[in-house]
Parts: C-alpha cells; structure tokens; sequence
C-alpha cells in the first residue's frame, strides 16, 4: 500500500537517510552529511526561506521509505518575472512509476493549493547551485555541487508529462598533459603580462564588502534571465558562507579594471572526492577543484576582463596543485562560453535537464 507524508516544519529522518537506502553500493554517487541538508532546508538557517515557502513530502510503500520531493513557492521569483511558478526539489525515488506520479502530484497539488500554474524543476533552495536532472555523464563520479541521479529518473519525468525546459552542461578541464591548455595559457600570460587588470582574492578582513560586490555584480548580470530573482544580502552572506572554506580563499578571484570591479571567479576544492574516498577508507588528497560560478559584470562582458578572469582562475588553480577542473552549469545556449571551453581542450562530460510541467496534468 501507498502512502504520502507531508510535513511542513519538522524534517523526518525518513527523507534524509532516504538517499543512503537507495544509492548504497552505487560508487559514483557521493554520500553528503545529511546536517547539509537539513541547513538548506531549515527556515531558521536559510534566508532563502523569508521569500519562500516549502512542502516536504516522503512516499512509503509497505511502510518502507520508496521516495521523496520537495515543492517550494518562491513569492519573490513570481513577482519578479510575473510568472506563477512553482518548484521542487530533492527529488528521490525508487524504480516505480506509481510511486514517482504520487510524489509529482502531492507536490503540484500543494502548488495548486497556492495559486500556481506550473511546477518547475529539480532546483534545491538556494545556496545549493545544483539544478537539474543528470541526463548524460551516469559513469562519471559526482563533483561538488552538481547532482547524481539513476538514469531510470530521465523515464519517471517525461511519463509524468515533464518537458525540456533547459540543458545545462558540466565540462572537465586537464591542467596536466593537456598541450592545447598549456599553448592558451602561454599565450595569455604574453599578452597579460603588462596589463593594468588587477586580479585580487577574496579579502577575510573585508568579508560584508567582498559578498556584497559579489551579489551585485550577479544580480546585474542575471537580471533578465529568466531562471533567475535577485539575491538579497543575507541570501548571497549565506553561500558565501557556505562555499568559502579556510584557506580556500585563494580560489575566489575578482578582476578589476580601472579600480572598479568587473567579474569573479568562485572555485572550491572538489570536496566530493574525499567524502567518497572516507566512504571507500581510502583517503588522498583532493585532485580536482570546482568552478561552479564565474560572472562578469555586463559593462564588461565584452572587454579583455573576461579573458583575464578566465587565465587568472586557471593559473590559480594549477598553482594550488589541482590537476584537473570540472566547469559546471554552462547552460546550452551560451555558445561563447562553449567555444571558449572546448578551444582550451576541456571536453564535455555531463548534462543537467531542467524541466517543466503543468500543475493540472498530474492533478
């Protein structure tokens, strides 16, 4: 028998060991401390929370956990673009299509609920960058930031009348026997050489200072952009927060021209391998890093700064022993960026679908 729980404060210890249970074994999978979860998730922690409201449900079958999902209504989102959306997230599900189609329709049923018209996603509550379902790359170990699902969930969406909204592409770039980096590196480094550009890090002692020119220059940049509402200060303190590790400040770049900021650069370790490698009791140090947001303020997207930011984030993370660098979230119809990618020798390794459906169909 088939039963739904919803809960709208509490978070049952159901929905978190929920991805323990179905991924034991899949080795490509990383298993992220379920406390993560649980502060993306808790009002008292998130300030993405004071624009938004959210539905936590978890499927059982035979009084077993079988899945999980969350819906979200993002007040602030709708009345920026005037839209009447909804969202969910932390979608999980074992192979059964019955159980899938209850999850989607507890979800738009709660959406319906408040008025909207149309349920978007997989997205996780901001500062959680990963969006989408993985629709290509299963082989492939999951990086920091992005999500890992089984292919069968690509089957569950689209029989659950979900359409393609976007595709979002991860790329993997060699730092190491890579000889077309190496020429484009070289190559920069020439013409940079006497540059006025000014690269600096993420400054500790100016933290306020630095998050603030981070969220504006995102909020410039993405006004218009149809995924996106603007970040309030709290919301953009809180990835920050979340992303900035001690001594990693290195790896958050700004470039500025003339004194002015132009761009930056947010890069992390790519802190999945190790908490696989403790899975696995064989730990080493972390190899690769994570580019999971590059911006360049809109006045200067079409200048040398985002070919200085570019050659910056990659001088950094080769200097700080990384051998390789997974690019994430390069939505598909930004063909500079890809050409930019696959002229630097990094090769496409994954591809994230966000999708899209109306509330009524599952109803």
């Amino acid at each position: 028998m088939l039963k739904i729980e919803a809960s709208s404060m509490a978070i049952p210890d159901s929905f978190l060991n929920l991805p323990f249970d179905l991924y034991k074994g899949v080795g490509n999978w990383t298993p992220r401390p379920a406390d993560d979860t649980v502060r993306l998730l808790d009002p008292a922690r998130n300030p993405y929370w004071r624009q938004a409201e959210r539905e936590l449900f978890v499927a059982f079958k035979d009084g077993k956990p079988v899945g999980r999902i969350v819906a979200v209504d993002d007040r602030e989102f709708n009345t920026t673009h005037n839209t009447n959306l909804g969202f969910f997230g932390f979608f999980e599900c074992v192979e059964d299509l019955a159980v899938a189609r209850t999850l989607f329709s507890s979800a738009t049923n709660w959406l319906s609920q408040k008025g909207r018209t149309q349920m978007r996603g997989p997205f996780n509550p901001i500062p959680d960058v990963n969006i989408g379902l993985m629709v290509e790359g299963f082989e492939i170990p999951q990086s920091f930031c992005e999500p890992f699902n089984p292919p069968f969930y690509v089957e569950l969406f689209e029989a659950c009348s979900f359409r393609k909204l976007s595709d979002f592409y991860s790329y993997h770039n060699s730092f190491s026997n890579n000889p077309v980096w190496e020429k484009m590196m070289a190559r920069l480094r020439r013409h940079f050489r006497k540059s006025t550009m000014r690269i600096r890090h993420f400054e500790l002692e100016h933290f306020d200072r630095d998050v603030e020119i981070i969220r504006s220059i995102i909020n410039d940049t993405y006004s218009h952009d149809s995924f996106f509402a603007a970040w309030s200060f709290e919301m953009q303190h809180f990835v920050i927060e979340t992303y900035l590790r001690p001594g990693n400040e290195q790896l958050f770049l700004f470039v500025e021209v003339e004194g002015a900021p132009a761009g930056f650069c947010l890069l992390t370790p790519d802190y999945d391998e190790a908490l696989r490698a403790d899975r696995d009791s064989k730990p080493e140090a972390i190899k690769g890093s994570c580019a999971f947001e590059f911006c360049i303020s809109p006045r200067f997207i079409q200048t040398p700064a985002t070919a200085m930011l570019t050659y910056a984030s990659w001088d950094a993370q080769a200097k700080a022993g990384f051998h390789w660098s997974e690019i994430s979230f390069m939505n598909e119809n930004n063909k500079p960026i890809h050409s930019l990618l696959e002229t630097s020798g990094a090769t496409r390794t994954k591809c994230f679908r966000l999708y899209e459906c109306e509330c009524k169909l599952l109803l």
